[in-house]
């Protein structure tokens, strides 16, 4: 099935992005220099499913989560840094917190939990190869019904 292979592409450059106890910079360099390897199409479809995915995780628990995590306090800003920290964890621990959030108390503590930068590695990556706005790019593209049903598991 073609939306799995998509997701799993995702999923690989996640994983090859993300080492435990390294500074969000170090987890931004990795993603780029993946996103850099890819097609610009395929660049825009990995930034689709990040914002799907992105989406997914806005909910009042994850929220609460983040807030624990963050020493108490996180803004709307903060929670939505949170959840980009939440999909560099990986497919497993993500999919895992949409479940339990509770889980997330198993992780090894960050120094920081918010990845502010993760937030726009896609459309860095792909402004910086085309030259061409990635919002206007992003308005012409969707996610099929299959693929929605695929993330969403």
């Amino acid at each position: 099935m073609e939306e799995e292979r998509y997701i799993a592409r995702f999923w690989d450059v996640i994983e090859n992005g993300r080492q435990m106890d390294e500074s969000v910079h170090d987890v931004v360099d990795r993603l780029t220099s993946a996103l850099i390897s890819m097609d610009a199409e395929s660049v825009l479809q990995w930034g689709l499913l990040f914002d799907r995915y992105h989406k997914l995780a806005y909910k009042g628990k994850i929220w609460g989560a983040a807030n624990i995590m963050d020493d108490g306090f996180c803004s709307d800003d903060g929670v939505m840094d949170s959840r980009a920290g939440l999909i560099s964890q990986g497919r497993e621990v993500y999919h895992a917190a949409l479940r339990n959030p509770d889980s997330l108390a198993a992780l090894p503590k960050q120094n920081d939990v918010r990845f502010e930068s993760v937030n726009y590695v896609a459309m860095t990556t792909y402004e910086d190869m085309t030259g061409k706005d990635y919002g206007d790019a992003l308005a012409n593209l969707w996610l099929s019904p299959e693929m929605e049903k695929a993330i969403a598991g």
